[in-house]
């Protein structure tokens, strides 16, 4: 039994409103002048037409079907290789794209979900930090207080790479560089923590 034109709409203004997408952010994302417009079709008694769907799906991916015909589900139950995208319930989970513009349309598309669901400062805090955390774990040397540190003792313009090995012994490997780098890594982790804690809330 097909839902109800009603249902359906009802279903996709939950989601929305789940997601935490405004009518000014639909209509930028599928391609309408105006949150009005998005208000009318959310509103309507009938289902999408053939275009509003195809806007709709395009932009979150949802099922076409269940849009103009009640078909179905919200989104697609047996998504194709080639559909599968890329989202934070299935980052265990990866698809294999064959070519960058495949996997960089995915990613997007994951980077716009994260900053619409939980706002764009808490998801930029949190890959900004996980960055730091990552970067103090494998290198720490590029980490910025380190590298002032580097460059405040290397003064030649081109040093030899004994050089730079007697350089980082006086910086990095230092038990005053290590205990910074243990205590960075704690610091970030904490931030992750709390900012993970943030975002699970919403």
């Amino acid at each position: 039994m097909n839902n109800t034109p009603q249902e359906v709409l009802a279903n996709v203004r939950k989601d929305l409103k789940e997601r935490r997408h405004s009518q000014d952010d639909v209509a930028a994302k599928t391609g309408y002048k105006t949150r009005q417009s998005i208000s009318g079709i959310l509103s309507s008694d009938k289902y999408m037409t053939a275009d509003q769907a195809r806007r709709f799906a395009d932009a979150f991916g949802y099922n076409p079907e269940y849009l103009t015909e009640g078909k179905g589900s919200l989104r697609p139950e047996e998504e194709t290789h080639e559909d599968k995208k890329l989202s934070p319930e299935g980052l265990l989970d990866l698809p294999r794209y064959d070519d960058q513009e495949s996997f960089e349309a995915a990613f997007t598309g994951l980077i716009d979900t994260l900053m619409a669901m939980y706002g764009d400062e808490f998801v930029r805090q949190f890959l900004a930090d996980v960055l730091r955390y990552v970067t103090l774990c494998v290198d720490p040397r590029k980490d910025r207080t380190l590298r002032l540190m580097m460059q405040a003792l290397n003064t030649r313009p081109n040093p030899s790479e004994s050089e730079k090995a007697e350089i980082e012994e006086k910086t990095i490997r230092t038990p005053a560089a290590q205990k910074y780098i243990e205590n960075s890594k704690k610091n970030v982790l904490e931030r992750l923590y709390q900012t993970y804690g943030i975002l699970t809330e919403i």
